[in-house]
């Protein structure tokens, strides 16, 4: 908007902190161009939450900026309001949002190197968009985003079997997430099955055979147990040996 040699822009927001910090911090920029530096009120809902003086950030294209530092989650319509030197003033404001968080963080299937979360989404969505998950252990760390405010659960893979993980969720929106909740979980060693009657059949060898104790295999999705195989003479030939399969 015009306002004689002054043009003030759109609000810039920037989120400052990470996003799973207990305050969040964010800053809103207010810039104004071609004038002198202009005053500045800065107004939540109405209310004024700060105020002061542009400042020179690029003398070649003479932009004016005054930034707001907010701490919290104070999400609302903020207006950033300048005033030039014969009273001129001109107005810009967004509405910022703050997603709600979600409640009831748990695991609801499991494998050694794995599991699938399940949460329950805000209600009423509000601002949420989506949300971030969040998990350190086992030497790794890392972050997922998740797409839909209304998502409630999500698989995480390639974990490490037996260390515990702290796993932080998240709401997120276009502008301040929401306050995390976190779980401890420690993936569970993966259960052990054994074939304790494996199928046999008979065989026989001629003389000419070259006769042996063999060995064979037991196969498991995770073991692999040698067995020997059982042979003997009959009316001068080898047979009667066993084979496992």
């Amino acid at each position: 908007m015009e306002m004689d040699g002054h043009h003030n822009g759109e609000i810039g927001f920037t989120l400052v902190s990470e996003l799973t910090a207990e305050e969040p911090q964010f800053t809103l920029s207010c810039n104004s161009t071609d004038g002198p530096a202009t005053s500045v009120i800065w107004t939540r809902n109405s209310d004024t939450v700060g105020e002061g003086t542009t400042v020179l950030n690029d003398a070649v294209a003479a932009h004016y900026t005054h930034t707001l530092t907010v701490t919290g989650r104070l999400g609302g319509v903020y207006v950033c309001t300048v005033s030039n030197s014969i009273s001129t003033t001109a107005s810009s404001g967004q509405n910022i949002e703050v997603a709600s968080s979600p409640t009831n963080l748990m695991v609801t299937q499991e494998t050694a190197t794995s599991f699938r979360l399940s949460w329950t989404p805000p209600s009423p969505l509000g601002d949420t968009t989506g949300y971030t998950i969040s998990y350190t252990g086992g030497g790794s760390s890392g972050s997922v985003n998740v797409a839909g405010g209304s998502t409630d659960s999500f698989s995480l893979t390639g974990l490490d079997s037996g260390e515990t993980y702290t796993i932080s969720l998240i709401g997120r929106s276009r502008h301040i997430p929401s306050a995390a909740i976190t779980a401890q979980i420690v993936p569970s060693e993966a259960e052990i099955v054994l074939d304790v009657f494996p199928r046999v059949k008979f065989f026989g060898f001629s003389p000419s055979s070259r006769a042996g104790v063999g060995v064979s295999e037991l196969h498991n999705s995770h073991l692999h147990l040698p067995l020997l195989e059982c042979v003997q003479w009959e009316g001068g030939q080898l047979g009667g040996g066993l084979e496992t399969h």
